[in-house]
């Protein structure tokens, strides 16, 4: 299997510029003498390592295509195949342009204090990106129209070799930067001078998940979480709230779905049947499950519904043999008690013990006569003692001096 995390990294040699690094001074006020506020060294620069992750990009995308377009099982291309390569040149866009926006960003705060270099060698870095971004979104261009069916040799063939070209022109660029722009940026403005401008640029640009992920994913875990976060003061969360997950989509969505399969030929396992075979194999052990059950419920070793209901039968016949042998009242058992306070209660009701509905009805009439009387009486008095209310007139208990 082609590897896709390989990366080239520049020599030191490769990183030396002209000893006399006032002929790039832009303002008499800031000398090139910042380099040593830096604590780590000039090939950990996090501008670097961007341009490392690019790379990986130009190198893995190119033997992808290289391996498409010689693939000799079908002359037409595959529908898995066109769908690897859009993703894989979406992702690389969306990358590049957060790269390419970031310097952009930068490029004018850097002229205050540094002459950009204006010779064959290094040109001027905005106008570098116009061109590599038209050569790159005229390839783009191209892997979106491309559909299944496509004949393989004119389509994937000079698509090809047009990458080719860009990675060429990609690389130089890259080159040029890093034994120009990186170190002069480091001479003329310090660590935190640096960082301020970076951070500024970066929280202009929107990043995405990918890109973010073919960040990490290039530089590897044990350099980003060791190496890079520590020297560049990210804290150790970082990790596991952004990058480690951004990581993992990069691998899984680009590396393993797209570029490995794009280069060994193996047609990548679909998202949507990979789900389906997780469902019917979660269906199948749910049934295997239901089986088993029912074989130890047949067996006796789980008791089944009838084993189940065998007690709570046994229990009701029981307990309507102890109502039958009267260890425990039944319905009429219960009733017959209150039977029997009906009946004395009617008797007292009969022998006046208790009075009945007609002497209830006798008293009422007894007192609403009191009544009337009182209440004439309390028209006829008057005086200190007759203050005697409508209430008490209509035979309400009142207690008091006055209620006589």
């Amino acid at each position: 299997m082609t590897t896709t995390t390989a990366t080239t990294r520049p020599s030191a040699s490769a990183l030396a510029l002209d000893a006399d690094l006032t002929k790039y001074q832009a303002d008499p006020s800031f000398l090139p003498d910042k380099e040593d506020t830096y604590h780590y060294e000039l090939s950990h620069d996090g501008w670097i390592k961007a341009h490392n992750a690019l790379r990986g990009e130009l190198t893995a995308t190119q033997t992808a295509l290289r391996a498409t377009a010689q693939r000799n099982t079908t002359t037409a291309i595959q529908d898995w195949e066109v769908a690897a390569l859009q993703r894989i040149l979406a992702v690389h866009v969306e990358f590049v342009h957060e790269h390419h926006q970031t310097e952009d960003f930068m490029a004018p705060e850097l002229a205050k204090r540094i002459q950009l270099p204006q010779d064959d060698t290094a040109g001027d870095m905005v106008e570098d990106h116009v061109q590599l971004v038209e050569m790159l979104e005229n390839i783009e261009t191209k892997v979106k129209n491309l559909k299944a069916g496509d004949d393989r040799a004119n389509t994937i063939g000079p698509l090809a070799d047009q990458w080719d070209e860009y990675v060429q022109e990609m690389t130089e660029h890259l080159r040029q930067e890093e034994i120009t722009m990186v170190p002069l940026t480091r001479a003329y403005f310090s660590y935190k001078e640096y960082n301020q401008i970076f951070h500024k640029a970066h929280r202009r640009v929107k990043q995405t998940k990918l890109a973010t992920g073919c960040f990490i994913y290039h530089m590897g875990q044990n350099v980003t979480r060791h190496e890079f976060m520590k020297e560049q003061h990210i804290p150790f969360f970082i990790w596991h709230l952004v990058f480690a997950g951004a990581s993992k989509a990069y691998q899984t969505e680009i590396v393993e779905q797209s570029v490995v399969p794009l280069q060994t030929g193996e047609v990548p396992p679909h998202k949507r049947g990979m789900l389906s075979h997780h469902r019917h194999h979660a269906k199948q052990k749910g049934s295997n499950k239901q089986a088993e059950l029912e074989s130890d419920i047949s067996g006796g070793q789980i008791p089944g519904l009838d084993a189940k209901q065998e007690p709570l039968n046994n229990g009701r016949a029981k307990l309507q043999s102890q109502i039958s042998g009267g260890q425990i009242p039944g319905l009429d058992a219960k009733q017959e008690p209150s039977n029997n306070g009906r009946a004395k209660l009617q008797s007292q009701i009969s022998d006046g013990q208790i009075p009945g509905q007609e002497d209830v009805a006798a008293l009422e009439s007894s007192q609403q006569m009191r009544s009337n009387t009182s209440q004439g009486q309390g028209l006829r008095h008057s005086g200190k003692g007759s203050n005697t209310s409508q209430g008490q007139g209509l035979g309400l208990r009142h207690s008091g001096k006055g209620s006589n």
